[in-house]
Order: C-alpha cells, then structure tokens, then sequence
C-alpha cells in the first residue's frame, strides 16, 4: 500500500527550507575554512546550527514546528 505525502502548507515549507539553508550555509563555511575537519566535528556543527531553532515556531498558516535536535554518534 502506497503512501500518500501530506500537504504541508508553503509558510511551513519556506520555514524549514530558511533553517536548513541556514545550517548548511554555516557548515559549509566551516568546510571551506577547513577543510580537514573530521566528520563527528560537522555533526555537532549541524546540531549547533539547528538549536537555533529549536523552539517551537508558528507560521502564519497557524501551524506549528518544532524542530527536535538529538546527538546519537559518538563512542
């Protein structure tokens, strides 16, 4: 049985896109000005860049993201 996708309103779309753009422009700033940095680094400079978001958000479609950010590696 097929899933069938759930329509997400635009607001909510654009809010999650600007926090991953967000995150990624700031990893990739740090790959650019080292580019020997070991992976486990990058892990907890993405988990630092999404905690910046990591409150509850309403869009104007009145609809709520929460964006929860867990590290699992490690060890």
């Amino acid at each position: 049985m097929a899933l069938t996708p759930i329509a997400l309103p635009q607001d909510v779309l654009d809010y999650i896109r600007t926090v991953f753009t967000v995150a990624d422009d700031r990893l990739a700033a740090k790959l650019e000005n080292i580019p020997t940095l070991h992976e486990e680094f990058l892990d907890l400079s993405l988990i630092e860049a999404l905690s910046d978001y990591a409150v509850p958000h309403r869009t104007k479609s009145d609809t709520v993201v929460d964006i929860d950010i867990h590290f699992v590696g490690g060890g």
